[in-house]
């Protein structure tokens, strides 16, 4: 590759002018005066690299076929490569994540759906598949705790109480934890009643 004195541009070895600038690259064919690059004209008869006759087709850089597969032949620089990895590498793992966002999501709805619908026992692995994803969300937790309670799951309930132990929670959920925990209680009292 050949670097443009003007504007550092790297060219295949057999260009004659820089593709870029058209300065002229041989330094016996450089301006002798320090003064700014003149701007090249294209004399689009003839192929800039070579002056054989251009490919017709109304291209802005006029090239023959020869110089125009070699210049599209030339390698991708190393750090076009390694962006472009980055940025993909990027995306997939965005994605992915966008993508358990939506499961996290949508297994959430379906939690609250079956809790309202009283089916507790659906709400609860609803919302255990949720805390799988997030599992310091002190919602999740919430919500998991009261279907554990509603579902008599007094060793998940008291695994996941440890869970919140510490942290703050709003009224309306601390009441409904609450009522929770006491329906919880009533029952296991009324099945201890019941089977003596």
């Amino acid at each position: 590759m050949r670097e443009c004195p003007s504007c550092k541009y790297p060219n295949p070895d057999h260009f004659s002018t820089c593709f870029k600038c058209q300065t002229p690259l041989d330094e016996s064919l450089q301006p002798s005066d320090s003064a700014a690059p003149q701007e090249t004209i294209l004399d689009s008869s003839k192929c800039a690299q070579c002056e054989a006759s251009p490919e017709p087709g109304g291209y802005a850089m006029p090239l023959c076929a020869s110089c125009r597969d070699k210049l599209a032949a030339r390698p991708v620089p190393l750090w076009a490569i390694t962006s472009f990895a980055v940025v993909l590498f990027v995306l997939v793992l965005s994605s992915s994540r966008f993508s358990e966002s939506v499961r996290a999501g949508v297994a959430y709805e379906r939690g609250q759906r079956a809790e309202a619908a009283g089916n507790y026992l659906l709400a609860e692995a609803q919302y255990a598949q949720v805390g799988e994803y997030y599992p310091d969300s002190t919602l999740v937790l919430a919500r998991l705790m009261i279907t554990q309670c509603e579902n008599m799951n007094v060793r998940g309930a008291d695994q996941t109480s440890s869970k919140l132990e510490g942290r703050e929670i709003s009224k309306e959920l601390d009441q409904e934890l609450v009522s929770a925990l006491d329906h919880l209680k009533s029952k296991l009292r009324s099945d201890q009643g019941g089977n003596q």
